[in-house]
């Protein structure tokens, strides 16, 4: 379908606007078994502003365009939704905006085999072919006993550095990148890749030899494959998600 039809058929959004990218990224995530009950949080980076779109507390196969607010990096909201002023994307996604110039997304998931794989102690590796995505990029973080979670921005971005992914210890993970399809499509991927070690080490599986994951981190192309996987799932969601397509009452 054209894109020009696309535009009128998206609740009245331009499928390049945040709003509808954040609606359509909740969806893709919950139809991919990335589903964190209302906990879960996208966001990007509101251009040259000092805020950031995010969706508000929801189920993430309930997210429509019209209900991401616009968050100010002071954590107050700039631009109401039509459903809740309120998002759980507070902090952290503003420090690691202020943090990474280079990000544009900041994902957060209670992903099931993520969370499983920050219980047992062991580092990420590369069981699986898409691994090799994420050799080196993936930090780790526990909370701290004797300090609020509000106040541990710093330690969370320090713990990630320049990478992609951040374990979050017995609770999920962040994800940050320089485009909202992008980052969507590697914790889809990265899930997979958590499923696979945590069956693989249950059963004796050895992780691949790191120049072969190597080999796969180079194969992939960031571009054109992150955005044919994106492309992939919007359509599927046309299936499954008709309402994100629908004009807006």
């Amino acid at each position: 379908m054209a894109a020009t039809q696309d535009r009128a058929q998206t609740r009245g959004f331009d499928v390049d606007s945040p709003q509808w990218k954040i609606a359509a990224a909740r969806r893709i995530l919950f139809r991919n078994g990335l589903d964190s009950d209302v906990g879960g949080h996208v966001s990007m980076r509101a251009g040259e502003e000092d805020a950031f779109w995010a969706n508000p507390v929801q189920y993430g196969d309930e997210t429509l365009p019209e209900h991401v607010v616009k968050m100010g990096f002071d954590l107050k909201i700039r631009e109401s939704g039509s459903f809740i002023d309120r998002s759980n994307a507070g902090f952290f996604h503003r420090d690691f905006y202020q943090a990474r110039p280079d990000a544009n997304c900041v994902i957060h998931t209670h992903g099931k085999w993520m969370t499983l794989l920050t219980t047992l102690g062991v580092p990420f590796d590369a069981y699986f072919i898409y691994g090799g995505l994420f050799l080196d990029e993936v930090g780790v973080f526990e909370d701290a006993a004797d300090k609020p979670l509000a106040e541990e921005g710093d330690r969370m971005t320090a713990a990630l550095g320049g990478g992609k992914i951040l374990l979050w210890a017995h609770h999920g993970s962040v994800h940050v990148g320089p485009t909202l399809e992008e980052t969507v499509v590697e914790a889809i991927q990265f899930e997979i890749c958590c499923e696979r070690q945590v069956v693989a080490m249950g059963v004796g599986g050895k992780p691949m030899k790191r120049g072969v994951a190597e080999n796969y981190k180079q194969a992939i192309p960031k571009g054109p494959w992150h955005q044919d996987y994106w492309d992939a799932q919007v359509r599927r969601l046309r299936q499954s998600d008709p309402d994100l397509f629908e004009p807006r009452a």
